[in-house]
């Protein structure tokens, strides 16, 4: 999870740093979170558990109202429509391994190599 605040905003509370005199932009926190799932395979010939099956990343839509930790609690929430932290898809990645060029094997799948 990656959270950055915007110049002049108090990130324990939401609000403007009491020193703060200009203006800031923008109001909202830039708020992303990744999510990744591994391959686990423990058979007899090969222990391979480092390679990537899906990679999903989130952006957050927030007013910039609330606290950094209550957006971080609000974006580790299971995902529900209209929450303040909701966050919305950026990127979907499923990752195919060995197999024939340009297909791989089924998904969630590895052969004896582990490559793409």
């Amino acid at each position: 999870m990656s959270i950055a605040v915007p110049r002049g905003k108090d990130p324990r509370t939401g609000g403007e740093l009491a020193q703060h005199s200009g203006v800031y932009e923008p109001d909202w926190y830039d708020a992303t979170i990744q999510y990744t799932h591994y391959i686990h395979k423990d058979d007899s010939g090969q222990y391979m558990v480092d390679r990537v099956k899906q990679a999903r990343s989130y952006e957050a839509q927030n007013a910039g109202s609330m606290s950094v930790f209550a957006l971080r609690d609000e974006m580790l929430r299971p995902r529900r429509m209209g929450l303040a932290g909701t966050p919305r898809l950026l990127a979907l990645a499923y990752t195919y391994y060995d197999g024939d060029p340009y297909f791989g094997l089924a998904y969630g799948e590895t052969g004896p190599t582990g490559y793409q």
